[in-house]
């Protein structure tokens, strides 16, 4: 008769394994998480409120209608180029190289922001549309915001790539805490005072964390033209992707701001940014995965069992975020906007937004592996026609219904994004049944990276 120890202890330690995998993922997620909410929740969940409470809804919309502009022209520069560098940086045959590439992407990432943003500011003022005296003195300050926020990815490389987390997080709640700044500047003297304050305290943010990562950077003999070559041929697959998925949350907001009033857009911003504060944990959760794919040669070195527990965790999360938006986001909108009326108007439309991102999660967890193992055409094309669907929705909906004309354009953009996404990833596991059952290794195992 055959010893049955062995099998036991050999049960036991894949146990611990797949138990120590998940802790280190489910690690790295609350970390990265925690940061991102502490940028975006003190701006969204505490100061924007108390600019609504006490400078009412039109001013208030008018701030978030130029962030909206200029978050959705320039952010696409920084994260596409941050994707096009993951893959740079990895294929580096050297640390000097490495610091090369990063230095002179800093650079490039800057110069293209800037001139994008003087190029945007300058068209404005010359086209000289309605209101237009209103919301170029706004667009500027807002426009070195985004400026400064679009070079955090690319300055989160060394950290990313190397699954150190903790700086970024640290980072990003420094960066939140520094945006209270725009708090007082904007009770006492106007969005225009507010838009300046967040604009300074980014600019701040960004000075500490490229300090600390210059032990990563080097324009030493670097090979400028080379690495420019290298980051121009590659980032123009991913800058249109970052462009679109930023303008999928951007445009039924500047929908709004140019077919209704900007208490719509209040309320609508009111609605996303609960919405949005709550699928924060699974987006960077999402983040997480990627990076540790990015250390993966080709799928065949993921185990199918870690596959497949990766399909169902998806499918899980879905659910248990529309119950959650459900159930809790109201009592999340009553806690952040007293006004009875905001409340009345979003009531409705809230519910219908929590259904519809709840398919968002299918594709946030599917992204990952069809950027790293799936034709970048086929990752190009997904955005955009998530993004024709949403823009011809919101086109036809908005000027008739308002506010419930975006919740439902954006619901079903949610839904087409979430299947769209979902479909290809699922065939990328199928077709590769047969392969699948090749264990990963142990270097990655011990690392719980997808093991």
């Amino acid at each position: 008769m055959s010893d049955p120890t062995p099998t036991h202890e050999g049960l036991v330690a894949r146990i611990c394994r797949l138990l120590a995998g998940h802790y280190n993922i489910a690690k790295m997620t609350i970390t990265l998480a925690a940061g991102a909410i502490g940028l975006l929740g003190i701006e969204k969940v505490l100061i924007i409120p108390i600019f609504v409470q006490y400078l009412g809804k039109d001013q208030t919309g008018q701030l978030l209608l130029a962030q909206a502009w200029m978050t959705t022209l320039l952010t696409c520069v920084g994260t596409g180029f941050s994707d096009s560098q993951m893959r740079l940086y990895k294929s580096a045959e050297d640390r000097s190289q490495g610091k090369q590439l990063l230095g002179i992407s800093i650079v490039l990432v800057m110069a293209l922001s800037f001139l994008l943003l003087l190029l945007a500011c300058g068209s404005y003022w010359l086209m000289k549309p309605a209101g237009w005296h209103i919301y170029l003195p706004l667009m500027i300050p807002m426009g070195l915001y985004a400026l400064f926020q679009t070079m955090r990815p690319v300055l989160v490389l060394p950290y990313r790539v190397n699954l150190r987390f903790l700086p970024i997080s640290g980072f990003d709640l420094l960066a939140g805490m520094l945006l209270l700044i725009a708090l007082p500047l904007g009770l006492l003297w106007g969005p225009m005072a507010a838009g300046w304050g967040f604009a300074f305290a980014m600019f701040l943010a960004m000075a500490l964390l490229l300090r600390s990562v210059r032990q990563y950077i080097s324009l030493k003999q670097a090979p400028i033209r080379y690495w420019c070559g290298q980051l121009l041929r590659t980032a123009p697959m991913f800058v249109p992707v970052a462009l679109v998925t930023t303008a999928v949350y951007q445009a039924a907001r500047l929908t709004l701001g140019s077919f209704c009033t900007t208490s719509d857009v209040v309320a609508f911003f009111a609605m996303e940014s609960v919405l949005g504060l709550m699928v924060m944990p699974l987006t960077y959760l999402s983040s997480v995965i990627y990076s540790m794919l990015s250390r993966k040669g080709q799928i065949h070195d993921i185990h199918r069992r870690s596959i497949l527990q990766h399909v169902f965790t998806t499918l899980a999360c879905a659910v248990l975020y529309a119950v959650a938006a459900v159930t809790l986001g109201p009592l999340v909108l009553k806690i952040m906007y007293r006004q009875p009326d905001l409340l009345d108007q979003i009531s409705g439309p809230f519910k219908l937004m929590s259904v519809g991102v709840s398919f968002r999660v299918l594709s946030l967890f599917s992204r990952p592996f069809l950027f790293k193992f799936h034709k970048m055409r086929t990752v190009a094309i997904l955005p955009v026609i998530t993004f024709t669907v949403l823009v011809t929705l919101l086109l036809v909906l908005v000027p008739h219904y308002g506010l419930w004309g975006a919740a439902w354009a954006v619901a079903c953009s949610n839904v087409v994004q979430g299947l769209i996404w979902f479909g290809p990833y699922l065939w990328l596991v199928l077709s590769h049944k047969q392969t699948l059952d090749k264990p990963a290794s142990p270097e990655l195992q011990e690392e719980g990276v997808m093991s």
